[in-house]
């Protein structure tokens, strides 16, 4: 594993980068009152109507085929957690997608949840010998509702300090940790554990390096993502726009604890995938897949009824 550069030292090495977060700003916290006890682990519940809950959307996956399934009603699923890059592009972690089985995004606006499937799926080619580079795009079918927040990639060259900044942490997972190791594509039923309630915290960066596939958040204070908030933005807010630095791919422990008996396993660190490395593939990818949803609308509205009757 390539060590990473700590933040006590950064910004002195920041100058000998190619570009670089530098220099103080002030960084405003999402749009949410803090409470002591709902947590994403250590959080709080996001409000309805709330910026986070523009932002974040419940991403989830069938276990199995729609044939191999029985019983409407306990339909197991993969729970994670997605971002919206437009109102029909979402970005999730590559593990959340189980092969060809179907996606879906669902969210709840006062009492009514709604469901959108997903018509396509791209996972980044680098996937295939990273392990960190656990990034997914996905075309839904319908578009997000109207009041949807889009998040962006920031630019190296912003004026943002990692040692001040506050990241933003949310997603749809559990809200209480375990000292049972759990693989995050096993399903979980919904409600168990705070399971399926979007939730936030803010994190600290604890360590950065630009050409690394992920950076480190510091979970060691009862705080952070855990099971379910897979594919979950790590984000801020500058100048009232939201950036997504990192999406949540998994929870790491020490070398030296090799047991996570005695120790929940979300409370150590937490590793995001470093979307600055991604950042070319990621806006080239959402470029060309909007391009394809722009043609497909256009070709849509041109078809002639009597075709479409005849296919």
């Amino acid at each position: 594993m390539k060590k990473l550069i700590f933040l006590l030292s950064f910004l002195s090495l920041a100058a000998c980068q190619d570009g670089g977060f530098s220099n103080s700003q002030s960084v405003t916290p999402p749009h949410e009152k803090s409470t002591a006890g709902n947590s994403i682990i250590g959080g709080q519940d996001a409000q309805a109507g709330s910026d986070i809950s523009k932002l974040v959307f419940s991403f989830k996956s069938l276990v199995k085929p729609l044939e191999n399934q029985v019983g409407a009603q306990d339909i197991p699923v993969i729970n994670c957690t997605a971002s919206a890059l437009t109102r029909r592009l979402v970005l999730t972690a590559a593990h959340c997608i189980n092969g060809d089985n179907p996606s879906y995004v669902e969210f709840t606006q006062g009492k009514i949840t709604t469901t959108i499937p997903v018509i396509k799926t791209v996972i980044i080619d680098d996937y295939k010998t990273d392990k960190y580079a656990d990034l997914a795009l996905a075309v839904l079918k319908d578009s997000l509702p109207e009041d949807t927040l889009t998040v962006s990639i920031p630019n190296p060259d912003m004026k943002i300090d990692l040692q001040k900044l506050d990241l933003i942490s949310a997603g749809f997972g559990k809200d209480v940790d375990s000292t049972t190791v759990q693989d995050e594509t096993v399903p979980t039923k919904a409600g168990e554990d705070g399971l399926g309630v979007l939730r936030v915290v803010l994190l600290k960066i604890s360590g950065y390096e630009f050409e690394d596939s992920k950076f480190l958040v510091d979970q060691t204070n009862g705080k952070g993502f855990c099971q379910g908030d897979s594919g979950g933005p790590g984000m801020f807010e500058y100048d009232q726009k939201y950036y997504i630095m990192g999406v949540a791919t998994k929870t790491e422990f020490p070398e030296q604890q090799q047991s996570k008996e005695t120790t929940g396993v979300c409370s150590f660190r937490g590793a995001y995938v470093n979307l600055l490395k991604f950042k070319k593939w990621i806006e080239g990818t959402a470029k060309d897949l909007t391009d394809e949803i722009q043609l497909l609308e256009a070709a849509t509205a041109n078809k002639d009824p009597l075709t479409d009757l005849n296919h």
